[in-house]
């Protein structure tokens, strides 16, 4: 037989769950919403690249590329600093990580959107 404690102890657990996963949800679509924002900022200010014969890969890739590197890298700082229990740069790496991320959608969209429009479709 369960007691009164557990059950409301039960419905606390719940709770705070539902509120993190409404968090978790929220902060993905807000990062989301500025990758694409930055995208489209990318589009606007450095538009397409000349249509040619050959692929030709626009340096936005290698940008992507070192944005990718970064993020592992600070996803590695974050790893060392969680097993020795620092909390403080733990959470800096991870937000730094989480930044790199979104800038690595963002930059990738837009050398894939460059890519698709520099091609000469006959």
């Amino acid at each position: 037989m369960k007691s009164g404690l557990s059950q409301i102890e039960n419905r606390v657990h719940a709770e705070l769950q539902s509120r993190f996963v409404l968090r978790f949800f929220l902060v993905s679509v807000g990062l989301l919403a500025c990758s694409a924002l930055v995208c489209l900022s990318l589009i606007y200010l450095l538009g397409p690249s000349a249509v040619s014969e050959k692929l030709k890969l626009s340096p936005s890739f290698l940008c992507s590329t070192a944005l990718l590197v970064a993020g592992s890298c600070f996803l590695q700082r974050a790893l060392g600093q969680v097993k020795i229990e620092r909390q403080t740069p733990f959470r800096q790496a991870l937000r730094f990580a989480v930044m790199a991320g979104m800038l690595f959608v963002a930059v990738q969209s837009y050398a894939l959107w460059n890519l698709v429009n520099s091609q000469n479709v006959a």
